[in-house]
């Protein structure tokens, strides 16, 4: 259930499976790049997975330091390695298996002189497999499964790498997030103090318990205590929250769920101010938000006060959060630019 691939020239003939990296003997690619930006780029991206558990578990904990020895078996980290190089403008290319099969034979120096020349071309050898498009703007196309233990391929990028290259990682400590679950009834609303800070949003299409809900997180300093609005029930909700930015964190299944802590929109909220997020609709031709007010509109009527200084949020894209944040919710991570006017 999540995410569909559109490349920018061709169309794959199914959606990108976010829980799977791509079959074959691949490496990463983008135009004018160097082997030191391929290699930092990988870095990162292996950092990040490591963040990633498969259904919130702690199996993952280790990738980076067994790079070589297992990570090339362990599908789900191979699968949020090539998100984070999608997510970072990487195309993914996939040589013909008697290619891929006689650079196996080399060891990792020879690897890497191999792709020195290949990482920057534009026209590099192999099938163009994977390039970024925004693959959440469509969601019937919205695609993601519990992770595969099993490998359908072997990445050429992470065989070129030396385990020396790699510090140890440490995941950092969970910490709790506040979370806000329930909106502001009717009688509530008509009570807000007028410093109070409320956001109108609205959720259609799905339900936590039938595979989708949406998670909104504000952003907070490093150590700080996270705040999520998790929305798991198709209504409009009108909660009290604490002013600052707020982003789309993540969207989460029964079975899987994505953290967007690679990019996503954000919108600022002050304090006393009345915002409306739009709506998110998980089975609908676009994600979100739809601005129109009619949501809004209707659940402060019988809150005039409110209603009379009700915005819309000006959202903005781009927004990135760190991708240990929340990470026992979400199994696997990308990124999603909205459709903003």
């Amino acid at each position: 259930m999540l995410f569909g691939l559109l490349a920018a020239s061709f169309a794959l003939a199914t959606p990108a499976d976010l829980s799977r990296a791509s079959s074959g003997g691949t490496y990463f690619n983008r135009p004018g790049a160097d082997p030191a930006s391929h290699d930092a780029d990988l870095k990162i991206c292996l950092a990040v997975a490591e963040n990633f558990s498969p259904l919130g578990s702690n199996a993952w904990q280790g990738v980076v330091q067994g790079l070589l020895a297992g990570l090339q078996n362990q599908q789900a980290a191979r699968a949020n390695i090539e998100n984070c190089m999608v997510a970072r403008r990487w195309r993914v290319i996939r040589l013909p298996d008697d290619e891929a099969a006689e650079l196996a034979k080399l060891d990792h120096t020879q690897i890497h002189d191999r792709l020195a020349a290949w990482v920057g071309s534009q026209a590099p050898p192999g099938e163009i497999v994977r390039v970024w498009d925004n693959d959440a703007s469509n969601t019937t196309d919205i695609q993601l499964k519990t992770a595969s233990y099993f490998a359908p391929g072997r990445s050429i990028s992470m065989a070129a790498l030396s385990p020396d290259d790699f510090p140890a990682v440490e995941r950092p400590r969970f910490v709790k997030p506040k979370l806000i679950m329930k909106g502001l009834d009717p009688r509530e609303l008509s009570g807000a103090p007028p410093e109070a800070s409320i956001v109108v949003v609205s959720f259609v299409g799905g339900n936590l318990f039938h595979g989708h809900a949406f998670a909104f997180g504000r952003q907070v300093s490093a150590g700080a205590q996270p705040e999520v609005l998790l929305l798991g029930k198709p209504r409009v909700y009108a909660v009290r929250v604490n002013p600052g930015v707020w982003r789309l964190e993540g969207i989460l299944g029964t079975t899987a769920s994505l953290s967007l802590c690679l990019g996503s929109p954000a919108f600022e909220i002050g304090p006393g101010e009345v915002v409306f997020a739009g709506t998110f609709n998980v089975y609908g031709e676009s994600l979100g938000p739809d601005m129109s007010p009619g949501p809004a509109k209707e659940i402060l009527a019988s809150a005039p006060e409110l209603l009379s200084r009700l915005r819309p949020a000006h959202w903005q894209n781009g927004s990135t959060a760190p991708c240990s944040l929340n990470t026992e919710f979400y199994s696997n991570v990308y990124a999603y630019d909205a459709p903003i006017q």
